[in-house]
């Protein structure tokens, strides 16, 4: 969400890339224009340039927002028929309220380098970002899998004052800031035990609640079996320093990975409502029969109304 008079302004990841939409409310809202796209070939971003969170300096007006961006170069395809990528999470800057954006460069990486032998998802990315007590929070899906742990959620921040610039984050590691967001190692903030993968962060605070909300996936493995109910889906989970979560409040169930022809609920966010904090919009994307032929059907954005006490 960025700031506007009226109505909403908001980006997404569309497609490999990002688009700027408006529109009086969420029900009406309409294709501005894209603003980022992937990088050339040999880029960190050469197959995905996805926005998942951005953040306005209330000194200077600039939005800094962060980008999911896939190297998809040599990399294995998904179970799904997806390209597999090297994910990492990337820095654009604009200085025109969100008509624009200029590449910064990248800003984390995974703690193991890129292995196109290896499996076709790796390195992190699906970011999330806050501003809080001086510092930009950056919240990524590590999949790495180090130490057998799975793909979790970890936490990495900068300084404010560097605007988030390449070199300045910090990973949370063992109770401290202390591993550099660059190759540094990780230690999860929001991780589920066992056999299940904490996915797709999406952080904001409610003053009401006096908390910061989390809301995420769940992937349970066997969940991808067919004719199984999917245990999993989208949760929720409370913060008051951004570190240490509640335990995961189920709000929405099903598989949190698009599979062909198959229900998918995945990357969701909240959409508070104006002065208040507490009720608000939880929007994902969604498909009842996931693909891109025949009778399947690509996810699109919905919504629902939800309340926290």
């Amino acid at each position: 969400m960025l700031p506007a008079s009226s109505g909403y302004r908001i980006l997404c990841a569309a497609g490999v890339s990002s688009v700027l939409l408006e529109g009086p409310d969420l029900h009406s809202l309409h294709l501005i224009k894209q603003v980022l796209e992937p990088g050339p070939k040999g880029a960190f971003d050469n197959g995905y340039a996805g926005i998942y969170g951005a953040w306005q300096d209330s000194r200077n007006g600039r939005i800094i927002a962060i980008y999911h961006a896939e190297d998809h170069e040599g990399m294995k395809r998904l179970e799904n028929g997806v390209d597999g990528y090297y994910g990492s999470v990337g820095l654009a800057i604009s200085d025109d309220q969100g008509n624009s954006f200029r590449k910064a460069g990248r800003i984390l990486t995974g703690s193991l380098p890129k292995n196109e032998d290896g499996r076709p998802d790796q390195g992190c990315g699906e970011p999330s970002l806050v501003g809080h007590d001086g510092f930009l929070y950056c919240f990524y899906t590590d999949h790495t899998r180090v130490d057998k742990r799975g793909v979790q959620i970890c936490l990495a921040r900068s300084p404010i004052t560097s605007e988030g610039a390449p070199g300045s984050w910090m990973k949370y590691r063992e109770g401290a800031f202390s591993e550099p967001g660059l190759g540094g190692k990780d230690t999860p903030v929001m991780e589920v035990h066992p056999a299940a993968d904490a996915v797709f962060p999406s952080v904001s605070y409610s003053a009401a609640l006096g908390k910061y909300v989390m809301v995420f996936n769940i992937l349970y493995y066997a969940d991808f079996e067919e004719g199984h109910p999917a245990k999993g889906g989208i949760f929720a989970a409370f913060s008051t320093d951004l570190i240490h979560w509640s335990t995961p409040l189920q709000l929405v169930q099903g598989l949190s990975i698009a599979m062909p022809g198959r229900e998918v609920v995945w990357h969701p966010a909240m959409v508070w409502d104006a002065g208040q904090g507490t009720a608000g919009y939880l929007v994902y994307s969604y498909s009842p029969r996931w693909g891109h032929s025949g009778t399947r059907i690509p996810h699109y954005m919905v919504g629902q109304r939800i309340q926290f006490r």
